[in-house]
């Protein structure tokens, strides 16, 4: 009988050990998603960066290319203003008409210094914004992998502990002494050798014995 107790009990500890053994491997798992995740994070933030400094390179470009079309729009003023003038009579370069000359270099000036600053505006915020992006999908790709430490560590404590204790539990039903035979002495160390024979009593000189009838 102490035998099948014994051997439901060990079976009890391997049942035990076997689902300590999963949750470990469960907590293994979730580790791996968050650092998944936080890789997935910083890859995304990294296309996003990349995409981002791609506009800003777009805007700026676009930004040279609309102030040089205001300065040849001014060119072309420039020519028309001069053969107005050269069909009236007027003296190019002097008075008036130099004034008007003058009046359009001023403003395709500012038409194009406008363009061009508010195209590296525009493409330094972005550029920016881009580096912002990169700089959270790397600090999301370090949560995720201390999270994953984390519960990595978590679980492995939780599977140390869990077989340290079923070891003890199972030392202890095996050398416990309810566990020890049933004909087995329960103590004392008194010898009675009463019988109908007489008893065993001390002599009177100290070390012998002597037959009491």
């Amino acid at each position: 009988m102490a035998f099948i107790v014994t051997g439901i009990a060990i079976g009890g500890m391997a049942l035990s050990a076997y689902g300590a053994y999963k949750s470990n491997q469960a907590g293994k798992a979730q580790a791996a998603e968050a650092a998944r995740q936080g890789f997935y994070s910083m890859s995304e933030a990294i296309r996003q960066e990349e995409l981002q400094k791609l506009e800003a390179d777009r805007i700026q470009e676009q930004a040279v290319t609309q102030a040089a079309a205001v300065r040849r729009q001014a060119m072309g003023m420039r020519g028309a203003l001069a053969a107005a003038q050269a069909s009236s009579g007027v003296v190019i370069g002097e008075g008036s008409a130099q004034a008007a000359m003058d009046m359009i270099d001023t403003l395709s000036a500012a038409d194009t210094l406008a363009a061009l600053y508010a195209g590296a505006d525009k493409a330094v915020a972005t550029r920016q914004n881009a580096e912002m992006v990169g700089e959270a999908g790397h600090n999301s790709f370090l949560s995720g992998l201390e999270t994953a430490n984390t519960i990595r560590d978590a679980a492995n404590a939780q599977l140390i502990g869990s077989l340290g204790q079923l070891a003890v539990n199972f030392g202890m039903r095996m050398y416990s002494p309810s566990s020890a035979p049933s004909n087995a002495p329960t103590g004392g160390s008194g010898l009675t050798t009463g019988s109908t024979y007489g008893t065993l009593t001390p002599g009177s000189g100290g070390f012998g014995l002597k037959i009491k009838g």
